[in-house]
């Protein structure tokens, strides 16, 4: 097998996205990296080279996870494999093959050109965020999420519970949080990419200076183009063009109109849709009609979804730390 720079993972287990192709198409432009996916589906059609798909079932996977760490681990259902990310590089270390990053990766992105946007100095792990991030593969970064942590909840409480943790992201007890407090580097890999505002229907961009979350709002449509990804929006009239690494659809319903996979194709708020020029008329045309009513609807829908998960993760934090001290 070649030697890919670069190794990521994705697992996946239930129903593939609907535009799991586009992903995949999306993947094969990235020729230093691998990316690994296993699941539970049936994945149909040629894939490019760099794309490995395994065949794996989910009690498979708990229990290869399970043989790896020598303490009782909580995995339910496929969400809580979120808290198990940090992780992958240890878990997974058969398939690195002295890669010189691994990481992970969800499969709500559409990528653009991702090397283009890395640090031309060695950084421990690239992004904050969890639905892309790399780490430095030596046998310290592999282990890191084992290393002491600035919080009561350490990475066994949260890989023992049945709470999801955001461990991938989370800054006050995730894996940002022991990187911090054992001085490793992380590089903010995440200005270079197009957040997009679960809270909204129109495209709003997060742009963070983490933990710290500001948006950009706008007449906003992406194009693909051969590989690269452009934020295509209205300023004064004029249509501006910038180039991102990525662009994250999280938590967003997406329509694809493609008959097949073009180089060249417009996502807008709802649809991956056929190519064209993006003009002024093709980018108001594009918008939600009611965007504050819709956006607030899809408000309501995303925050009666992780609320009752956030406060189980608080309380549940705060019931190991009751348990430490008595």
């Amino acid at each position: 097998m070649k030697k890919y720079p670069y190794v990521i993972f994705s697992p996946h287990f239930g129903k593939l996205p609907k535009y799991f192709k586009l992903w995949v198409h999306s993947c094969s432009y990235n020729k230093n990296f691998l990316f690994i996916v296993f699941t539970d589906c049936h994945v149909d059609g040629a894939l490019p080279d760099n794309v490995l798909v395994y065949n794996i079932k989910f009690e498979e996977m708990k229990k290869k996870i399970q043989q790896k760490l020598d303490f009782k681990i909580s995995l339910d259902n496929p969400y809580k494999l979120c808290d198990y990310k940090p992780l992958f590089g240890y878990l997974f270390d058969e398939f690195l093959n002295q890669a010189k990053y691994w990481g992970h990766c969800d499969m709500d992105l559409i990528f653009g050109d991702i090397e283009k946007f890395l640090p031309s100095l060695d950084f421990d792990k690239i992004s904050h965020l969890g639905h892309l991030s790399l780490y430095r593969n030596t046998p310290q970064i592999r282990a890191a999420f084992s290393l002491s942590s600035p919080h009561a909840v350490t990475f066994k409480d949260i890989l023992a519970s049945h709470v999801n943790f955001a461990f991938d992201e989370d800054p006050e007890y995730g894996i940002n949080a022991i990187f911090a407090s054992h001085n490793l580097s992380i590089f903010p890999y995440e200005k270079s990419v197009a957040e997009i505002s679960p809270i909204h229907l129109n495209f709003v961009l997060n742009h963070r200076d983490y933990p710290h979350i500001t948006h950009e709002f706008g007449d906003f449509i992406f194009s693909f183009e051969s590989g690269k990804v452009y934020g295509c929006s209205l300023k004064n009239g004029q249509i501006e063009k910038r180039e991102v690494s990525y662009i994250h659809l999280q938590k967003r319903s997406m329509q694809n109109l493609l008959s097949q996979i073009p180089e060249k194709f417009l996502i807008t708020y709802s649809l991956f849709r056929n190519w064209e020029e993006p003009t002024k008329h093709t980018i108001l045309s594009s918008l939600p009609k009611y965007p504050k009513i819709s956006s607030f609807c899809t408000l309501l829908k995303v925050k009666k979804k992780t609320a009752p998960k956030r406060i189980a993760r608080i309380v549940e934090s705060y019931r190991m730390r009751l348990n430490k001290k008595i």
